[in-house]
């Protein structure tokens, strides 16, 4: 399984000043969604890092 990173960064954008960002181990952004607080950042980055594993899952398991 790849290995992903995730992050919250700061933007520009005033309605979502934070955007939470998912890159693999390459440092290609796989995933990204603009957020309103650090905290809603942190939270949609997990929510991400596990639709990933699910996604990665069932594809071993549709695979096998």
């Amino acid at each position: 399984m790849p290995a992903y990173t995730s992050n919250v960064i700061a933007t520009e954008d005033d309605d979502f000043p934070f955007m939470a960002i998912i890159t693999d181990e390459t440092g290609t952004v796989v995933g990204e969604q603009p957020v309103r607080t650090q905290a809603d950042g942190e939270a949609k980055a997990m929510e991400m890092l596990r639709e990933l594993h699910d996604i990665e899952r069932e594809a071993k398991a549709g695979g096998s």
